[in-house]
């Protein structure tokens, strides 16, 4: 290809994309600039410090003539107003009812205004409740609908069924929202990371164009003289040696922002199929024990758990206590005789058999029991055993040594890659928890974009006044 004409190309191309790539410079400055405290107005409660889980777990013979024979799981917790009872079944259908083992009344409007003054830490003045029943800007979660409490200086929305408090949007984050579904190119508003035709061309299109500027300061060594004239220029010289410079960052910002959207979802579903949890149902005939008397018989009675699930683990039902924290004290209890259950090695591998397919599960490779975070497999609470797994697994299954509870699905070598070659796209060389903020690598790289441009358009213009 002739080289005025691979100049003529990357010329073109770079005009029509010069606004893309402006609006991409622009939002992910918009975005890491916004204050991480700008983005919550109020402060809430994670647990509620009043309840006491044994005082309202019912009566078993009552609760076991209230649930079918399929019931799997049953945990009384507070959600938002309402102390509740959430049960799973063989069918993977979930039931709620009140703690009293009646239907659950779903709370009303004036409780919602009420119960929101209460538990913000400014006790705000509600002056709008209304129901969303479809994703937004301001909120882009499940799950739907939810109540939507407008208040100074922030909008919170509140579970529909239960009061339970689910999140809180401020002017703030409504701006670092507007610049995210800019920056992806998802217009239909819900800034969601998933492949869009938009984007995916956007993307092609710079990468083409990189690869011209490439092809073009190669073609330098031949003899044209528009190429001579231009090569002895200080804006061309600019021009060349910072594209020269940025081209594998900009590669790189391309390439994991396309494999975040086409190609982390499908790697989170490929870890999933390596699960093939064997669910059984709650054997009430050796569940004996009321939750009640565990707590008044230990030595911590003051301190109650703030929720209590009964579920079957090894072949016998038993009470997962859990307490206020992230990393507080939780216990496992039998519940046909009440006593502590200390889980060993063997009880770890028999419940990693009951979680995983065969051939995953012959693909361990050793265990490891540790209290170190790793952001990219577990963060707690602690202590953890962990399974290492032979290729394509890796590290993935962690294990409560306390209470027996999986808390990740299987992640794959694929989706942690991914994950890590993220920290690409926002420049976080240190690839640890990827911190949305303004870091001098990040603001190096786009201040030295942003005078590529201008140089860019420097020489266009010049071409416009002297043609060659």
């Amino acid at each position: 290809m002739k080289a005025s004409l691979i100049r003529k190309w990357h010329r073109v191309l770079s005009l029509i994309l010069l606004a893309q790539l402006i609006i991409w410079m622009s939002t992910a400055l918009g975005m890491t600039l916004v204050p991480r405290k700008w983005t919550t107005a109020y402060k809430v409660p994670t647990y509620p410090t009043s309840f006491k889980a044994n005082n309202l777990f019912p009566n078993l013979n009552l609760l076991k003539n209230k649930l079918d024979d399929t019931a799997t799981k049953v945990i009384l917790k507070q959600e938002g107003l309402r102390s509740i009872l959430r049960i799973s079944s063989l069918s993977d259908e979930e039931k709620l009812l009140a703690s009293d083992l009646n239907d659950l009344r779903p709370p009303g409007k004036q409780e919602i205004a009420d119960w929101a003054s209460q538990i913000t830490s400014a006790k705000i003045q509600v002056s709008n409740i209304s129901i969303q029943e479809k994703n937004s800007p301001e909120y882009q979660k499940l799950p739907l609908p939810v109540y939507r409490v407008e208040a100074p200086n922030a909008i919170l929305f509140f579970d529909m069924q239960t009061g339970k408090y689910i999140s809180q949007t401020t002017p703030a984050k409504k701006f670092e929202n507007l610049m995210k579904t800019i920056h992806v190119m998802d217009y239909t508003g819900n800034a969601q990371f998933r492949a869009n035709r938009f984007l995916t061309a956007a993307a092609i299109l710079f990468l083409l164009t990189a690869f011209l500027g490439i092809l073009s300061v190669q073609k330098l060594r031949l003899n044209l003289p528009s190429a001579k004239i231009r090569s002895k220029t200080r804006v061309y010289r600019w021009h060349k040696w910072l594209g020269i410079v940025l081209v594998i960052q900009v590669i790189l910002w391309t390439s994991s922002g396309l494999s975040v959207v086409w190609l982390l979802e499908p790697a989170r579903n490929l870890g999933n199929e390596s699960l093939e949890v064997q669910q059984s149902s709650i054997d009430w005939s050796k569940v004996k024990v009321h939750p009640d008397s565990i707590v008044q018989n230990s030595n911590d009675s003051l301190l109650a758990p703030v929720e209590i699930e009964l579920v079957m683990l090894l072949d016998k039902p038993v009470y997962r206590f859990n307490y206020p924290g992230r990393n507080s004290d939780r216990k496992l209890i039998d519940a046909n005789t009440g006593n502590l259950i200390h889980l060993q090695e063997s009880d770890r591998d028999a419940i990693a058999a009951n979680y995983l397919k065969e051939e995953t599960l012959s693909s361990v490779s050793h265990w490891e029991k540790t209290e170190k975070i790793d952001f990219h497999f577990y963060t707690g609470p602690f202590p953890v055993w962990k399974a290492y797994f032979s290729v394509p697994y890796k590290g993935v299954l962690s294990v409560d040594c306390v209470t027996g509870l999986v808390h990740q699905p299987v992640r794959t070598n694929r989706l942690i890659f991914l994950e890590k070659y993220y920290n690409v796209h926002v420049v976080n060389w240190s690839f640890g928890v990827i911190k949305y903020r303004l870091e001098p690598e990040l603001l190096t790289v786009i201040g030295l974009l942003f005078i590529l441009i201008l140089s860019g358009i420097i020489l266009q213009l010049k071409r416009r006044k002297k043609p060659n």
